[in-house]
């Protein structure tokens, strides 16, 4: 039985020689690199979690190569965290390789801003007591919207193998819930019923300040609710395999569905 410190230090080859890892969590193709899920971007000076390591085949990780980028940046954003010429180098290579997300991406200023506080909160004062005007609040345009549905799909794809020991083949249901969502009563009986709570770390050191997500994994299906910083919005995932997919999607309307994917389970 390997330590969580043997692991980390595993050489990508020996990584991928484990049975477990022998094909990528993605698509099932055999798997000749690893993948860091969330991104290593997402994290103060690329220090990832253990444990977030996943087989991957190069196909997946140059598909995901330029939303994960575009993905760092808005999480760089939300979460308040990092320093300037680190967002400098963020905005410039998403304004370099994704013209149509830099442009997408608009912070809310002067009579817009003061205009969503009221309507989110009643007043200004309000959201300034709940310490909501001390943050950037931005909008996103359709391109992100697009980079969100992806994103999801792949952290619930990840998040299935990572808790359940397998690729998926079903489906992921994904929701983006504002921050304020956070305080109404059927946020709360939602997390009621996520009792699992990842343990976050990096050589023994919390980085639940980053990265943070409560869940509940059961045979066929992972249930979580994802946050990064401090967070001006929450992923709701929801991955089944698709025997547990539902047949009719009622209540679930306004989420993303990902239709099927994954490979067939090998016998």
């Amino acid at each position: 039985m390997l330590t969580p410190r043997q692991y980390r230090q595993m050489s990508k080859k020996k990584f991928l020689s484990l049975p477990e890892n022998r094909w990528c969590c993605l698509c099932g193709a055999r798997a000749d690199t690893e993948d860091h899920f969330p991104p290593r971007d997402f994290f103060r000076d690329r220090v990832a979690p253990q444990g977030y390591r996943f087989p991957s085949c190069a196909s997946c990780n140059r598909l995901k190569r330029l939303d994960e980028q575009a993905m760092s940046l808005i999480m760089h954003i939300q979460g308040h965290w990092g320093d300037l010429p680190t967002l400098r180098e963020k905005l410039r290579a998403v304004f370099n390789n994704r013209r149509d997300v830099f442009d997408a991406i608009r912070p809310m200023k002067g009579v817009a801003r003061k205009r969503y506080f009221r309507n989110k909160f009643g007043s200004t004062d309000v959201a300034r007591q709940l310490g909501y005007t001390d943050m950037e609040i931005v909008e996103f345009g359709p391109p992100i919207t697009k980079i969100f549905d992806s994103f999801c799909c792949w952290l619930g794809q990840t998040l299935y193998f990572h808790h359940n020991g397998e690729i998926l083949h079903g489906e992921v249901f994904s929701s983006v819930l504002l921050r304020e969502s956070f305080f109404a009563q059927e946020f709360q009986s939602l997390l009621d019923r996520l009792p699992g709570i990842a343990d976050i770390r990096a050589n023994s050191h919390s980085l639940h300040e980053q990265f943070f997500y409560r869940y509940n994994a059961m045979e066929g299906a992972l249930f979580a609710i994802v946050q990064f910083g401090n967070p001006q919005f929450f992923f709701v995932i929801m991955a089944m395999s698709k025997e547990k997919t539902p047949t009719v999607s009622t209540g679930l309307e306004s989420w993303s569905r990902s239709g099927l994917i994954g490979p067939e389970p090998r016998r």
